[in-house]
């Protein structure tokens, strides 16, 4: 059994950075550049509104800046239980 310390070691060495550099640099471009749009368009899955969904846009998107959701694969899915009727 290890003590907590080598344990923790162990640990640290086996975390690692699982976000792309490329996600961050496309990130922080977006970030810069949201005052220069005058509408946003988001494309997420119909299938898996929610969780095909960046909470990233929430985040950098100002109150009132336009914005569309558009979802694609719509005849695929399945609105039996979906919000986005």
């Amino acid at each position: 059994m290890m003590n907590n310390s080598s344990g923790e070691k162990e640990l640290q060495k086996a975390n690692i950075n699982w976000f792309p550099g490329h996600m961050r640099l496309s990130q922080r471009l977006l970030k810069e550049n949201i005052s220069r749009v005058d509408l946003i368009v988001e494309l997420i899955d119909a299938r898996i509104p929610h969780s095909s969904r960046n909470p990233f846009f929430k985040d950098i998107t100002p109150g009132n800046k336009a914005r569309v959701v558009v979802m694609s694969k719509g005849d695929i899915a399945d609105y039996g239980n979906n919000e986005f009727k």
